[in-house]
């Protein structure tokens, strides 16, 4: 027997020039924006370059810049070296994110030092249970946001001062460091 549910919550919605960075798997759902046209720069990250997914396509759709932690393929380090040494933030309109928290937390960094972390968008990934905002096991605090109703799409003026990048929740809803 297998389960579905879904679709819960919200999705990623692109305005003006976009910026698209995903670290691994991470570019599943942005993907599809940059199969619309909605992407003008994406940086990929994966460890190595075997574990680049959807590469080959994404250079035809987009200006792709690649990142591998062993330095296989592309710059030699994460996507946030890229972002420092060959992106100016201020030219985009969205930056839209999907990934590692830790990565997403970094580039979250950057986008407020620039004073611009309304303009990221950033797709959580949180343990959840009962899709409709009851459980908290997938809250955010302090603002009480869950990722299952809430999100998981959340501008980055809007998990800033959370528990993102700090913290997760297990099963039980108890918080983990990350």
């Amino acid at each position: 027997m297998l389960g579905i549910r879904g679709p819960l919550g919200n999705g990623f919605t692109p305005q003006g020039r976009v910026l698209a960075i995903a670290g691994g798997v991470g570019v599943a759902p942005l993907y599809p924006l940059a199969m619309k046209g909605s992407v003008d720069t994406f940086i990929l990250g994966a460890r190595t370059e075997a574990e680049l997914v959807f590469a080959k396509y994404l250079a035809v759709l987009t200006d792709l810049k690649i990142a591998t932690d062993d330095g296989t393929a592309g710059y030699h380090g994460f996507v946030t070296g890229v972002l420092d040494e060959q992106i100016d933030l201020l030219s985009y309109d969205t930056i839209c994110v999907c990934g590692p928290e830790m990565m997403m937390k970094g580039i979250l960094d950057r986008l407020s030092a620039a004073g611009i972390a309304g303009r990221g968008q950033f797709s959580l990934h949180r343990y959840m249970k009962c899709g409709v905002g009851v459980c908290g096991s997938c809250a955010i605090d302090p603002k009480g946001l869950c990722v299952c109703r809430d999100g998981p799409v959340f501008t980055g003026d809007q998990i800033l001062d959370s528990e993102f990048g700090h913290y997760a929740r297990d099963a039980s809803g108890q918080r983990k460091r990350v």
